[in-house]
């Protein structure tokens, strides 16, 4: 959402980074609303009608996008599709030891 915004309005700075605050806070909200009226009208039963399947999926691809974003922050190469994970076989050593260290602070974490 912030790439999008950031990319949208290029001329200034300072607008581009109010815009994003402004966008996130009112994504924030909605959501907020959208989660009391969940709670307050006690729909929260309804989650057991998705099948296990498309939770597992929805899952996994937050998980995916989770490895990506923080790969493509630590390495600084742009992950967006699945095709672009070739980029990172043609890095040298010490970009594999930036992931490697990543993925030993993430299993410590856990």
């Amino acid at each position: 959402l912030a790439t999008n915004v950031a990319d949208n309005v290029t001329d200034n700075p300072a607008v581009a980074t109010a815009t994003t605050l402004v966008t996130c806070a009112l994504a924030t909200f909605i959501v907020g609303v959208g989660l009391f009226f969940v709670g307050r009208f006690h729909l929260g039963g309804l989650v057991q009608l998705i099948p296990l399947p498309v939770v597992g999926g929805y899952l996994s691809y937050i998980g995916y996008f989770c490895l990506a974003a923080g790969i493509s922050l630590s390495t600084g190469i742009s992950i967006t599709t699945p095709a672009t994970w070739i980029q990172l076989a043609r890095q040298p050593l010490v970009v594999w030891l930036q992931i490697a260290a990543a993925c030993v602070q993430a299993l410590l974490i856990c």
